[in-house]
């Protein structure tokens, strides 16, 4: 009884519910594209233009695009801030979380040969980012923060790599979508797992 009150006054159950909350917006998304790890052909995007699907997009669009990611993100970020201030003083917390880490950069691994849209092997790259960043200067932090916000690296790299001026209305890797489309539609499973390692 007294390790179940320990292990639950371990945790914070606002950023749990928040967790959830943001896994639930996630899950809509995900419902919306039809569960797909990638972008799709346009015309199926368009192909159901019921009430209904204008409805459901519309709150995809208002409430949940880019919104419970961005939570998400956030809560990742807050368990690393979470994590270093109650173990500091600790010895090896830094180990600890890298291990973690690594096995999330697994998991997202082995998720991805299945599923293209994996996150986690991201986050668990990022993670480590954001060890090496845990001590700079509040303000350091929060410039390269408005650069990353605005997007400035990647705008750099279409001006000059691919002196490429113009924003790029299309949808995302639509140059693909067909492609990647045939390859669920029509592929096997071995032929999705090696499309979807081949995508890294």
């Amino acid at each position: 009884m007294g390790e179940s009150k320990l292990i639950s006054s371990n945790r914070i159950e606002t950023i749990d519910v928040l967790r959830g909350f943001a896994l639930a917006g996630i899950l809509y998304a995900h419902m919306i594209i039809w569960y797909t790890g990638a972008s799709l052909p346009r015309e199926v995007y368009f192909s159901y233009l019921s009430t209904a699907d204008y409805v459901a997009f519309a709150i995809f669009g208002a409430l949940v695009f880019g919104k419970f990611y961005s939570v998400f993100s956030f809560l990742f970020g807050l368990g690393f801030y979470l994590h270093f201030r109650r173990k500091k003083s600790e010895s090896g917390y830094v180990r600890v979380y890298a291990w973690r880490l690594f096995l999330l950069f697994i998991i997202g691994i082995i998720h991805h040969t299945i599923w293209r849209g994996d996150i986690l092997a991201i986050y668990a790259v990022l993670g480590i980012i954001l060890i090496a960043f845990r001590r700079l200067p509040v303000n350091t932090l929060i410039v390269i923060a408005l650069v990353l916000i605005t997007n400035l690296p990647n705008h750099l790299y279409d001006a000059i790599v691919t002196e490429n001026t113009t924003p790029n209305m299309s949808l995302p890797m639509e140059a693909k979508a067909e492609s990647y489309n045939l390859l669920v539609d029509k592929g096997s499973f071995l032929d999705n797992i090696t499309g979807n390692l081949n995508s890294w």
